[in-house]
C-alpha cells in the first residue's frame, strides 16, 4: 500500500483552491470588461442615432425654408438630398 502524506495532499488541495480563486477573479474581471464594452457600444449607437435624427431634422428645416423662398423642387432635392416626395409633403 502506498504511503500518503496528508500534509502534501492538503497543500495540493489548497493550491488548487487558490488557483481556482485566481481563475474565478480573472473571469469576473473579463465579464465586467465585456459588460462595460457592451454598455459603451450601446451608448455610442444611441449617440449616432440622435445625431442622425438631428441631421434629418435640419435637412427638413432647410428644405422648408428653401420651399418658402420659392426654389424649385429639383433645386431643393439637389440641395438637401431629400426625396421629392418628402419635399412635396412640406
Amino acid at each position: 500500500m502506498p504511503h500518503i502524506n496528508i500534509a502534501e495532499l492538503v497543500g495540493y488541495e489548497r493550491g488548487r483552491k487558490e488557483e481556482r480563486e485566481i481563475a474565478e477573479k480573472k473571469l469576473k474581471k473579463e465579464r465586467e470588461k465585456t459588460q462595460q464594452e457592451r454598455e459603451r457600444v450601446q451608448q455610442e449607437r444611441e449617440r449616432v442615432q440622435q445625431e442622425r435624427e438631428r441631421v434629418e431634422h435640419e435637412r427638413l428645416v432647410i428644405a422648408r425654408n428653401l420651399k418658402a423662398l420659392g426654389l424649385s423642387l429639383e433645386m431643393i432635392v439637389e440641395a438637401t438630398g431629400l426625396a421629392a416626395s418628402e419635399v412635396d409633403k412640406l
